[in-house]
């Protein structure tokens, strides 16, 4: 009864108050925080100046129902609760001048709440505060991994939330991806409050099985609204799905896509898209090589020729009763060591034609080419021709038969050439050299057989001799003193065929002199005279100053001695022409 005549009395002041621009400001804070069952403090201050006299009348109130219902009242010094609320009754007092405390905050205070204070003739002002009610929820998971057949129903899993505030969101997680509601997904995700107003959030997650989901990872996360706008998040174990389905296709691999040469080593592997892995039996030629092996490689070692042919690999999924083959066709590629249509040693006399071919037994046609002496390639052919050979001819010829396809692959077989005729020499020479100095004459031929050599001129006993038999190469070195102005030296190399002869014209060089230092001293006392006339001559014309640029330009001068400097080439042994 004294609470409905203090409420009237509250109504009659307010009505009197024909001031609706307060000349004060009612402060609250925009938001209040607190934990479900804990106390809260909500302020409300004001300051008035005008009229101090005043007496402020204020009170507290809520929205229900779209109507303001007072919870609390200060009047005349006085506070006392409202009974328009009895949940409020016993929960709330204050502090300080008008601090509303609310005890055992429940989930019912997550609300807004409103102070409004009048004085007089200052006016009145309203202001409103949100209180939010937060309860952290606990998290409960039941995922394990799973192992299915495509096209099976399949609970993944259940995860809860238990009893929080705000509602608790469960949200399902593959790998970093949202899983999506479809017609082969089932979210089902269900809420339900208890007596205190809190909230139990539910999810299942359902699956029809399909090949994309084989090796899913999945997991359920929870989140929750906290203090200062925070969403905490709680995630159950990841756990991966399985999916068995048939294979639904087979391929042999090669790992190396390069030709396979005999005596490498080759593996082929089975591949299948089915699970559980199937096993695998190997054929060559439908002869059985492995039989029902769980792993897939097929390992041949140092292969031949022998294992040329076509491969086959059967897969079997006993699950499914499902059967699979594919086939790869193996070409060993092989050359052997070519035959030559000669003898390793041929003998051809000087002007007749000669012929050889070469032939090798291999997987494919080989192409063929010579070489001569191991230098350079001579002719891609497979038949060398000569239609009439000469002394330079002579020498060791290789033929090598490979496969183009195959890098790797080629042989080689070589003979030797020896064109008899008589030796060749090279042409005669000038020596020249100062008096008493010792030079080496070489007497070089070709031919064959092996010639002979004879020195006149010269002491021939201590000749140094050299055969080349692969070019029919030969010569003789032999060391002479000059001592006179002219000395003729001959060679002659002889074999059963004949010989040939060249000889050797040595010079003797004059030694430099006094003459020559004289003459070049007069030259240097010259080129002098001359420099220091050009001079005095361009001073006397005033074309030599500091002030001026002067240019000039002496021509090159080259003193050319012409002396004889003829030197005998000495070549190299080996080479076959001259």
């Amino acid at each position: 009864m004294m609470v409905a005549k203090h409420a009237t009395l509250f109504s009659i002041v307010t009505s009197l108050i024909s001031v609706t621009v307060a000349e004060f400001q009612v402060k609250v804070p925009p938001k209040v925080q607190v934990e479900l069952f804990n106390p809260v403090n909500i302020s409300c201050t004001w300051t008035h100046t005008l009229y101090p006299n005043e007496k402020p009348v204020a009170m507290w109130h809520v929205n229900k129902g779209g109507n303001h219902e007072a919870i609390y009242y200060f009047q005349n010094q006085s506070y006392w609760v409202g009974d328009d609320l009895p949940e409020y009754i016993g929960r709330i007092g204050h502090i300080d001048k008008f601090t509303l405390v609310i005890f055992n905050v429940s989930v019912i205070d997550n609300r807004y709440f409103f102070c409004q204070v009048m004085i007089g003739r200052e006016g009145s002002d309203e202001q409103e505060v949100k209180l939010d009610v937060f309860k952290a929820p606990t998290f409960e998971s039941d995922l394990d991994d799973s192992l299915i057949k495509v096209g099976e129903e399949l609970l993944v899993g259940r995860c809860v939330a238990r009893k929080g505030y705000p509602a608790p969101r469960i949200t399902w997680y593959n790998g970093t991806n949202v899983v999506q509601q479809s017609p082969d997904v089932n979210i089902s995700t269900e809420e339900s409050s208890d007596s205190d107003g809190l909230i139990t959030t539910t999810s299942s997650l359902r699956i029809i099985a399909s090949i994309p989901d084989d090796g899913a990872k999945i997991k359920c996360s929870m989140q929750y609204d906290w203090f200062n706008q925070k969403v905490i998040t709680n995630e159950s174990k990841l756990i991966s799905i399985s999916v068995f389905y048939p294979m639904q296709q087979i391929k042999i691999k090669v790992p190396s896509k390069k030709p396979v040469l005999e005596g490498t080593n080759v593996t082929m592997l089975c591949e299948t898209n089915g699970k559980p892995p199937a096993n695998y039996t190997w054929y060559l030629n439908n002869e059985l090589l492995k039989d029902e092996v769980p792993d897939s490689p097929l390992s041949l070692t140092s292969v031949t020729s022998k294992n040329s042919g076509n491969y086959s690999c059967q897969a079997n999924q006993s699950v499914w009763n499902t059967f699979m083959t594919v086939y790869y066709e193996l070409t060993v590629h092989y050359i052997v060591e070519p035959v030559l249509s000669g003898k390793p040693v041929e003998t051809v006399n000087v002007s007749n034609p000669f012929n050889i071919s070469c032939s090798a037994n291999s997987s494919m046609p080989p192409s063929y080419s010579w070489q001569k002496n191991g230098d350079f390639s001579i002719i891609k052919s497979q038949t060398l021709s000569f239609e009439s050979v000469a002394p330079k001819d002579s020498g060791v010829y290789t033929c090598t038969a490979s496969l183009s396809e195959v890098p790797q692959a080629n042989e080689s077989k070589s003979f030797q050439l020896e064109v008899l005729s008589k030796p060749e020499m090279v042409k005669s020479q000038i020596i020249t050299g100062y008096e008493d100095t010792t030079v080496e004459l070489y007497c070089r031929s070709f031919g064959c057989p092996k010639p002979s050599s004879k020195w006149e001129g010269v002491d021939g006993s201590n000749q140094d001799i050299k055969w080349y038999a692969k070019n029919c190469t030969y010569t003789s070195v032999i060391s002479i003193v000059i001592e006179s102005e002219e000395q003729l030296v001959n060679c002659t190399a002889s074999n059963r065929l004949g010989q040939s002869k060249t000889n050797f014209r040595l010079k003797k060089k004059n030694t430099p002199g006094n003459g020559g230092v004289l003459a070049g001293i007069i030259t240097a006392v010259l080129l002098i005279a001359l420099v220091c006339s050009a001079l005095y001559w361009a001073f006397k014309n005033k074309q030599l100053c500091f002030a001026q640029k002067a240019e000039f330009q002496l021509n090159d001068s080259k003193e050319v001695m012409a002396t004889e400097t003829e030197r005998f080439d000495i070549e190299d042994p080996t080479r076959e022409n001259v």
